[in-house]
């Protein structure tokens, strides 16, 4: 057997990684020490009780022989005999004291075996034996015969009881040879126990600590980095089953995984570099000095950098800041968490500005934490941004503030202006149209921008000028400025109003033509905060007052009143219910039948629009004007549109045949808003044929916008729909633009129809029936009540009738009523009110 191994005594006891032999070794070592030291005592005691048992044998045979001699030296009173017979017995070394006493348990005499003397015992031989000795004294017996004699009496042979005799065993002359047996086989015990010992320690080192070593060595050797490189633990053949080769295995194939593991890491590192890189987000890292340590392309493009070297050798990020209190806030960032700046005004290489929406967080990078910024160039978007708010806020034609910035400036100018007071001075020029009409609508916006300049030139920096549209400008006036001034401010404007204006007209570009312009304008004023502290109230107000200065043609500056102020209040609280009641579909629709005059058939019916709120009914004439001042008469318009819509296709359902629906529809839906796309819309959706409904206008609407609403009107008209002017005769009534509209049908007022047969009446009604008829079209009396007045139209050649004569305005259902007792040839027109609206 080879030793070699001691030639690595130091590394086999310093090698913590071994100490599991050494333990395993140990823990053999105890489990011997202790089942050695029970089999030894275990031996000790049995040994102990066989002696015991052999020595209680023979001092119970000496005791018999003994006690017939004892009894007769002490019936005889032979001392010598009983000191003879009791020396005897000493002799014998399994017995340690004889005692004899006589009947009165007097001593008669005691002798006891003289010690015997031991050669040197080492300290556990010793413990051994005073073990043994100890065993032996607990479990020895006293040996005790009582004694007697026997006599020969009168009466016959009798027992007297002369003594006792007592014997005292000993075993010492055989303990020390149980000592010795016990202490070969404890020295036996021990002797093996050391050697299993080193022999698990050997075995355990070689075969399981060492292995494990290597195992560890390898382990620790493994780069995660190269995991290729690593060289597999190569196991003894006296392992190549257990668990050291399990886990060589399983190291093995850790080590695998690791590789591919490790790869699909790299592959996956470098994707997301490429991302990095080909990213439209700009990444930049940079350590608590606020040095630059990483930067993609996209960074180094945003702040005007060819490459990301160029960018990283900048060094000091914090060059690119603008303002250092953003700077100081990114210094303050937490661990965790992070900081987001919208649109934070940065530097570029060449110092021009640029904005940033930049997300700041900490992370860990190569063992040291740095802050992450994400950026991106949002430069266009806030271009974007104010290129919209501009449009949002300004006007395109002058560049000056529209209403909602007008708004935003009266909110402002309060909070500024405290307790101080300032004007919203409103003014209108005057019939600024005629100039689109005349000398056409390139020109007058070319005035409108010339008057913008003039008035900014004279206000200067002291007042905000806003322009509303068209002729419609508003200017905020300096603090505590007094109506006198207001009154002299108003007449330095008019004076900047007359002026001279150079155009060329187009029907001919290259001509010069020089307009003297002397425009007048009327003016409106509120006072902040007398008047009120709502912006959108007050600018309310003033447009309120300026059209009320219009109708009363007031001339000077028409100032707030507290009555005009609550026909005002109560204007503006029914814009908002005509909203809030479109949305909550409180409008509906009444129709009343138009009458064939020849055949007294229906052909059709107008489709007039009714108000029911939570509060009760609300009349046409209370809210029409104020939704047409207001605007909201075109999404109320759009709406009566589709309910009739709607109702012709039920009606169509039910089999009913209608005839076409008359829609009245406002100069103000026509101007500003999309009749013809909610025509086209409703067509579309509920299926209609084009003539089934009828747009029906105002004379006086059509007079004063006569040129902007042809063209409407005639689209409409290509499109399949019928044209009627209501309540004709009121204004010009000239065959001259009746001509050039394409209108279809005329009505004639019901004022005319009311007063017939007065001469007057009668002849403007013959007048109308000729000059409809002349140009072909369909004339329409509404307003019909008696049949005095049908039978005088009919007469006069009115094709149709629309009055209470034959129906008042009718719920859907009761028109459908209506159809149907006229197709049974019920001619009687309903009258009863329990059937009729009378509304």
């Amino acid at each position: 057997m080879s030793f070699s191994f001691l030639k690595k005594k130091s590394e086999f006891f310093k090698e913590k990684q071994q100490s599991l032999g050494l333990k395993i070794a140990l823990i053999s070592l105890c489990i011997c020490f202790v089942f050695g030291t029970i089999v030894c005592w275990y031996m000790g005691q049995s040994l102990a009780k066989l002696a015991l048992k052999d020595q209680q044998e023979k001092l119970n045979n000496k005791a018999e022989l003994a006690s017939y001699s004892a009894s007769v030296g002490l019936w005889n009173f032979d001392e010598d005999a009983i000191n003879s017979l009791v020396t005897g017995l000493i002799e014998d070394p399994a017995i340690q004291a004889v005692t004899i006493l006589n009947e009165d348990k007097e001593v008669i005499t005691h002798k006891s075996a003289s010690e015997i003397s031991r050669h040197k015992e080492s300290l556990f031989d010793k413990l051994v034996r005073d073990t043994i000795v100890a065993f032996a004294y607990k479990h020895q017996e006293q040996i005790s015969i009582d004694l007697s004699y026997k006599t020969q009496a009168a009466n016959g042979p009798s027992t007297e009881l002369v003594g006792t005799l007592i014997i005292d065993g000993s075993i010492e002359y055989q303990i020390e040879d149980i000592t010795v047996l016990v202490s070969y086989l404890a020295q036996s015990i021990f002797t093996i126990s050391a050697i299993i010992f080193f022999t698990t320690l050997l075995i355990t080192y070689f075969y399981v600590t060492k292995p494990l070593s290597l195992i560890s060595r390898n382990i620790l050797a493994l780069d995660p980095d190269t995991p290729s490189q690593y060289q597999p633990v190569k196991v003894s053949p006296f392992n190549k089953k257990d668990e050291i080769a399990h886990i060589a295995k399983t190291l093995k194939m850790f080590v695998r995984r690791l590789v591919t593991s490790n790869k699909q890491i790299r592959s996956s590192e470098q994707r997301f570099k490429d991302l990095l890189e080909n990213s439209l987000q700009g990444f930049v890292v940079t350590d608590e000095n606020n040095k630059i340590v990483y930067s993609n392309t996209a960074a180094a493009k945003i702040f005007g950098y060819q490459t990301t070297q160029e960018f990283i050798n900048l060094g000091d990020y914090a060059k690119t800041f603008f303002d250092p209190i953003d700077l100081m806030s990114m210094g303050k960032m937490p661990k965790e968490g992070h900081i987001h700046f919208a649109a934070e005004k940065r530097l570029r290489k060449d110092g021009t500005p640029i904005f940033l929406d930049t997300n700041i967080t900490t992370i860990e990078w190569h063992g040291s934490l740095k802050k992450q910024a994400v950026i991106l160039d949002v430069s266009y978007q806030i271009q974007v941004e104010k290129e919209l708010r501009s449009l949002a806020t300004r006007d395109t034609l002058t560049g000056l503030p529209n209403r909602t910035l007008i708004i935003e400036h009266i909110a402002q100018k309060a909070q500024l202006s405290h307790k101080h007071n300032f004007y919203i001075l409103y003014f209108d020029i005057s019939s600024f149209h005629k100039i689109n009409e005349l000398l056409s609508r390139e020109v007058g916006d070319e005035i409108l921008i010339e008057i913008s300049q003039r008035l900014q030139k004279l206000l200067g920096d002291n007042c905000t000028l806003g322009h509303l549209g068209g002729g419609h400008f508003i200017l905020l006036s300096p603090p505590n400025l007094s109506h006198r001034q207001l009154n002299f401010l108003r007449d330095e404007i008019l004076e900047t109003l007359k002026f001279k204006h150079t155009a060329n007209l187009p029907d001919t570009p290259n001509e010069e033509n020089t307009y003297t312009l002397d425009l007048e304008a009327t003016f409106s004023a509120c006072v902040y905060p007398k008047d009120g502290q709502d912006a959108e109230i007050l600018l309310n107000k003033c447009e309120q007052l300026n059209k009320h200065a219009k109708q009363e043609k007031l001339s000077g500056i028409e100032v707030f009143d507290p009555e005009l102020d609550k026909k005002l209040l109560e204007n503006i609280q029914m814009e908002k219910k005509i909203s809030s009641g479109i949305k909550n579909n409180e409008f509906f629709l009444l129709y009343q039948p138009k009458i064939d005059a020849s055949t007294e058939q229906p052909v059709g019916c107008e489709a007039l629009v009714r108000w029911q709120t939570p509060q009760g009914s609300i009349f046409p004439d209370q809210f029409i004007p104020i939704a047409e001042e207001s605007k909201q008469i075109i999404p109320l318009g759009t709406k009566i549109m589709h309910l009739a819509g709607e109702q012709i296709a039920k009606w169509r359902e039910q089999h009913f045949t209608p005839g076409h629906v008359a829609i009245n529809v406002s100069a103000v839906q026509l101007l500003h808003g999309d009749v013809y796309g909610d025509y086209q819309d409703v067509v579309e959706r509920y299926n209609l044929s084009p003539g089934e409904i009828q747009i029906e206008i105002t004379e006086s609407t059509t007079l004063q916008q006569l040129e902007l609403i042809t063209p409407m009107l005639t689209q409409l008209r290509d499109a399949g729909a019928t044209i009627a002017i209501d309540d004709f005769g009121t204004g010009y009534s000239s065959l001259s633009y009746l001509k050039e509209l394409p209108v279809t049908h005329l009505k004639l007022d019901r004022s005319f129809v009311k007063d017939l047969p007065e001469s007057d009446a009668l002849a403007i009604a013959k007048a109308i029936s000729g000059l409809g008829h002349a140009l072909n079209l369909i004339i329409i009396a509404e307003g019909v009540e008696t049949k005095e007045q049908a039978s005088y139209l009919k007469s006069l050649g009115y094709d149709q009738f629309q009055g209470y004569l034959y129906a008042k305005p009718l719920q859907p259902e009761q028109y459908s009523d209506f159809l149907n007792r006229i197709s049974q040839n019920d001619n009687q027109a309903i009258t009863d009110t329990e059937q009729a609206v009378d509304v």
